[in-house]
């Protein structure tokens, strides 16, 4: 489902997902930037849906490592999700 949201294959799949709220579908994994700096806010597993993130960004202004297991992956910051979230008013 987040691959079809992430990147709708035609204009028909487009339509047919335009109502669905891709803050509820998105994953941390699919915001995500590489690198990051020496201190996050917190530590967020790759599959945590990018409502989900909202609250921690909200608590603190540095960004979420993001981990597969016990490797950190990638970073998630505000910008990112906020990205994630116009992107719903498409």
């Amino acid at each position: 489902p987040e691959e079809v949201v992430a990147h709708p294959a035609d204009d028909y799949v487009a339509d047919f997902i335009r109502d669905v709220p891709r803050t509820h579908v998105l994953t941390a994994r699919s915001i995500m930037a590489s690198g990051g700096g020496p201190e996050f806010g917190a530590d967020v597993s790759a599959d945590t849906v990018v409502r989900d993130l909202i609250p921690l960004l909200a608590e603190s202004e540095k960004a979420l490592r993001v981990m597969d297991g016990s490797n950190a992956v990638g970073v998630v910051d505000r910008s990112a999700v906020m990205r994630a979230m116009m992107e719903d008013r498409g």
